[in-house]
């Protein structure tokens, strides 16, 4: 079922833009280095914990304004290099992304999938149990639906490229 849940739409995220640059709105990826950790007074629980993070081009503040799951919190040590990828807001002329998403290293895409959501799960955990099953589906051989010659005539792609393609399409 997860392969057949196709993306209704794609938004194009910069890679590694300049950070000082960055304008409200715009959906971004940067490899930046965990630079401090401020976690809020105990009186005030509607502060955000506020991790400060750079590179070379600037700094953005990454906000959780609930507890921060103990897997993510794991990578937000001081002097960590993590990847980052969230929608720039710009609050007292600083960049901040609220609840950012800490990717893998290797994420290089820069089509970000849209899937329709049910209540409880977030656009981010269907996208990551989609590619972990797209890992696994390529170790497999998946029967062809279509038979060779109208593949061949109309130069389709085999089933497990298009099932691949159609959650990470090389262009829009």
């Amino acid at each position: 079922d997860l392969l057949f849940h196709i993306p209704y739409s794609f938004s194009r995220r910069l890679i590694n833009p300049n950070i000082s640059f960055l304008k409200e709105g715009e959906n971004i990826i940067v490899d930046v280095v965990v630079e401090n950790i401020a976690f809020p007074d105990k009186r005030s629980s509607k502060s955000p914990i506020k991790i400060i993070c750079g590179n070379n081009t600037g700094t953005v503040t990454l906000n959780y304004f609930n507890v921060i799951p103990p897997f993510i919190m794991q990578k937000l040590k001081k002097g960590n290099k993590i990847r980052v990828a969230g929608v720039v807001h710009k609050y007292n002329y600083h960049i901040n992304i609220s609840h950012p998403e800490i990717l893998d290293s290797s994420t290089q895409n820069d089509l970000e999938p849209s899937y329709h959501l049910t209540y409880g799960i977030t656009n981010q955990q269907i996208s990551n149990y989609i590619q972990k099953l797209l890992i696994y589906v390529e170790q497999i051989d998946l029967q062809e639906w279509l038979p060779e010659d109208i593949m061949l005539k109309d130069n389709l792609p085999t089933f497990k490229d298009a099932i691949f393609y159609i959650h990470n399409p090389s262009s829009e």
